[in-house]
């Protein structure tokens, strides 16, 4: 057992502490009974419990955002996964304001959606005394289309149904071997609204070189994706993090830049590539960067030291550091 109460450390809310616990039971029982421990999800149908993952990422995009879905499949799977460093290239940054972190051994991290709505709360204590950790990852699910009927039926019937502290109706599935997710619906409502996925084990080791190179595709792959659908708005929120990651690279300035260009701030554009030049006023083929770009937000700049346009989409950035832009 850990010295401190995980609900009481963190001070999270009644609604979670009540599923927190019945999850944390769960997996205190499914590691200390081997025959328990065999009864997760899928085997009621003889398949495994890797095997139903799929049905996670597959959620209806009306229920959950498939990103979020695709998170969700990882975690349960990987509980170590359950990391800043791994979730920011699928989420982006936490956020960064007060009582983010509190110290080595206990940390929370929030992610919010545009109206500032809770996203991704992630909830964690870690004690090196006793080699036991605990982390709590809650992903609200505003969206419809997913019910816990149609939940059983994508996931297979070995989930077992209980109410959280609320007394809100939920089924929780069990994964090998200190792993497990809880699926709530509210009262007066037959949508998901949240799924908590809990575990309660031996100390965690950081997410493998092989999972953050996948993590770091996929946000490359995301940066790509919005460029090309000139989805500038969430380009640059990105751009955003990638320099608060990276202050001293001029060649995440330019991909901020050219980011601010498109959404209107061209003041700010200007100035970041000014300073993105001043950085590294040797380096020829970021000057070119920096001057074609004033030149299309019409600042005068003399022609000939105006070079081929580079794409804006960070791939520079983005091949220099081998990741995304943060």
């Amino acid at each position: 057992m850990l010295k401190r109460s995980l609900a009481s450390q963190l001070e999270i809310s009644f609604a979670l502490i009540g599923a927190i616990l019945v999850c944390s039971i769960a997996a205190n029982a499914q590691s200390s009974s081997p025959a328990a421990a065999k009864k997760s999800i899928g085997t009621a149908n003889g398949a495994s419990p890797s095997s139903c993952l799929p049905g996670i990422a597959a959620f209806p995009p009306s229920a959950i955002d498939p990103t979020l879905a695709a998170v969700l499949a990882n975690v349960v799977r990987k509980p170590d996964l359950m990391n800043p460093a791994y979730l920011k290239y699928y989420l982006g940054a936490p956020d960064r304001g007060a009582n983010q972190a509190f110290d080595e051994q206990s940390s929370v991290h929030y992610w919010y959606d545009r109206l500032r709505k809770p996203r991704v709360e992630l909830h964690g204590e870690r004690d090196v005394s006793t080699a036991r950790q605990a982390n709590v990852m809650v992903m609200h699910m505003p969206g419809e289309g997913l019910d816990l009927i149609s939940l059983e039926e994508m996931l297979g019937p070995g989930g077992k149904r209980f109410f959280d502290y609320n007394g809100h109706p939920a089924v929780m599935y069990s994964f090998e071997p200190h792993t497990s997710v809880a699926f709530v619906s509210p009262h007066n409502s037959f949508a998901v609204r949240k799924a908590v996925v809990t575990y309660k084990g031996p100390l965690l080791p950081p997410p493998s070189e092989e999972d953050m190179a996948i993590a770091k595709n996929h946000h490359v792959g995301k940066l790509s994706e919005l460029a090309s659908k000139e989805q500038w708005h969430d380009y640059l929120h990105l751009m955003r993090e990638g320099v608060l990651e990276h202050p001293d690279d001029p060649y995440a300035r330019v991909a901020l830049a050219n980011a601010l260009s498109r959404t209107g701030h061209v003041h700010d554009a200007i100035v970041e590539f000014k300073q993105a030049m001043a950085m590294n006023p040797s380096d020829q083929a970021l000057k070119q960067q920096c001057y074609a770009g004033l030149k299309r937000l019409h600042v005068t700049v003399p022609e000939s030291k105006l070079g081929e346009p580079v794409p804006e989409d960070g791939s520079r950035f983005a091949a220099k550091h081998g990741a995304a832009p943060f």
